[in-house]
């Protein structure tokens, strides 16, 4: 008689990525009472990386003396939730604790520009061109803030010689970044400027159009 084997099926078992194993970790030394900023923090990211923006902001807010870096998280987060005056309020206040950062002056920068905030971009832009990592970023920031001034109304009839001259390269940031703003009116300003000021280009016709 022939005897039967007995076969082991594997049972799946679920793969936790190592955000959501960082977390647990976090959140047991949080729950076995560790106060510490830094777990604090730690739990905040793990969180944020894995798209859990209200844990995130809410291990955050455990910290009891937020620094410069704690509040640009903040500011952040407000971003990803949509919360433009949110993040605008977190942000300034990241700036007003370490005016050394490109990364929080680079982000406030464009949430003011997001919110038609064109005069306080410009303030703020000359302190940002003077932080700016590379060559590069500098002239980047440079074309940008010719653009601002362009779209004031004071700029409009005369014609900026760097925005007539941009590279391809420099132009397809710029309308990158333009276009990833999300509100309308100010997309439509600043593309309208830069149509005026580079009539012939097909790339900013089309985005203007």
């Amino acid at each position: 008689m022939a005897t039967s084997v007995a076969v082991e099926i594997p049972v799946a078992e679920s793969v936790l990525s190592r955000y959501e194993v960082a977390a647990q970790v976090f959140h047991r030394a949080v729950q076995a009472g560790c106060q510490d900023p830094n777990v604090f923090y730690l739990l905040a990211m793990a969180h944020k990386r894995q798209g859990k923006t209200a844990d995130a902001r809410n291990a955050l807010r455990k910290i009891p003396k937020p620094d410069a870096n704690v509040l640009l998280q903040m500011g952040l987060l407000s971003l990803q939730e949509q919360n433009l005056s949110q993040a605008e309020g977190e942000l300034q206040r990241a700036w007003e604790a370490d005016k050394t950062s490109y990364e929080i002056a680079y982000n406030l920068l464009l949430t003011q520009l997001t919110l038609g905030k064109v005069e306080a971009c410009l303030e703020l832009l000359s302190q940002t061109v003077e932080l700016a990592p590379s060559q590069d970023e500098r002239r980047f920031l440079t074309i940008l803030r010719s653009l601002l001034r362009a779209s004031q109304k004071e700029g409009c009839h005369r014609p900026d010689l760097l925005l007539a001259e941009l590279t391809p390269a420099d132009e397809q940031r710029l309308l990158k970044v333009v276009r990833s703003l999300g509100q309308l009116d100010t997309v439509h300003t600043l593309l309208k400027a830069l149509a005026d000021a580079r009539p012939r280009s097909p790339a900013v016709r089309d985005g203007y159009v």
